[in-house]
């Protein structure tokens, strides 16, 4: 249908079509094809870039302290600044100035209303989305850390305390449709970052043992990641299901919830024997993964969905869990991580 529909303004798409030598339309070609009379039909959601997109800049700040303390140990600490703008993100434009309804909700489309189409300013389309330089970010971390070298061990740690805060949280265009509530209230956008973690432990360690053996750890601990919760319905009507529940009349800034953290210690044993007349030398290992068991597991999407007020207590009984009223793991939650596990190698070398 989209193709045919290019035909007709003489314009033949088609995948041997040299990318330097797409079509560039005009408004009145764009409104051509748009037409009910044409194969699209209207209603059609179109994408275009800003003419004033720009790639996303960063402004980076760290001073960072390190001392021996003694020998064979050195302990630092380090502030990390990191500021970007001109992030990308998605947004309609063509949506009408909303309303608040009697909850205090901004909405696009009356209830008496068919669709949110019937009030588009350009009701030859859709949703018109654009893709604009006009969101941002700002990091900011302080990180310790601690090396230890010893002739029998050596161990490395360092703790992380992270504040990230933005916008909109895809990159690369990883989304055809925005993630926001309102296209007219962005600044409610800017909140924790989906990937923010407020806490972050990480160690290494190596302890050779005499006769050859040789044991070496892992662990990290994270904190929890944001999300946002959700009302599970398109409540102001804009054609997008993201919508976030209301607190005292306003809608609720974006990932105010924490999701469950992370934490993982894992541990591998290894003995070595060079054979005789050092034909070569043989290593046998345990690794295990995951030793302490840790579940792991983060609350789903689904479990996300609390509805239309924080105010009152949610209509979903299992918002903000990962297991039901019998102990059990609801479906849709998210397992970060295997659970324990042992394997047993052998190595060979000559």
């Amino acid at each position: 249908a989209i193709a045919s529909a290019f035909q007709s303004l003489g314009i033949a798409l088609n995948a041997g079509t040299p990318l330097d030598r797409l079509p560039v339309l005009t408004t009145a070609q764009l409104n051509q094809i748009s037409e009910p009379a044409s194969r699209l039909t209207q209603g059609t959601s179109v994408y275009f870039f800003d003419p004033r997109y720009r790639i996303a800049r960063s402004l980076q700040f760290r001073v960072a302290l390190e001392r021996q303390v003694a020998g064979g140990v050195a302990a630092s600490v380090d502030f990390t600044h990191i500021a970007t703008t001109r992030m990308d993100r998605i947004r309609d434009v063509n949506l009408p100035l909303p309303v608040a309804d009697a909850t205090g909700r901004p909405v696009f489309t009356p209830a008496s209303s068919i669709g949110v189409n019937s009030l588009r300013p350009n009701q030859r389309f859709g949703a018109i989305y654009i893709t604009e330089s006009s969101a941002r970010s700002h990091y900011r971390s302080m990180t310790a850390a601690l090396n230890v070298r010893r002739q029998r061990y050596s161990f490395d740690a360092s703790y992380t305390l992270g504040f990230l805060k933005s916008h909109d949280d895809h990159e690369n265009g990883g989304f055809t449709t925005p993630v926001y509530v309102n296209a007219f209230d962005l600044d409610n956008e800017f909140g924790w970052s989906s990937i923010d973690q407020r806490h972050q432990f990480l160690a290494n360690s190596v302890l050779f043992l005499p006769a050859g053996f040789e044991i070496t750890s892992t662990m990290r601990f994270n904190s929890g990641r944001p999300f946002s919760p959700r009302t599970g319905t398109d409540s102001n009507r804009d054609g997008i299901t993201t919508d976030r529940p209301l607190f005292r009349g306003a809608v609720v800034q974006r990932n105010t919830f924490r999701n469950r953290g992370y934490a993982d210690v894992s541990l591998r044993a290894q003995k070595s024997f060079t054979l005789p007349n050092e034909k070569g030398r043989l290593s046998l290992s345990t690794e295990f993964f995951n030793l302490f068991n840790f579940d792991n597991v983060e609350i789903g999407s689904a479990q996300m969905t609390y509805g239309n007020d924080l105010s009152v207590p949610s209509a979903n009984a299992l918002f903000g869990k990962v297991k039901d009223a019998n102990g059990n793991y609801i479906s849709g939650s998210t397992l970060r991580t295997t659970p324990f596990q042992m394997q047993l190698g052998v190595r060979f070398e000559f």
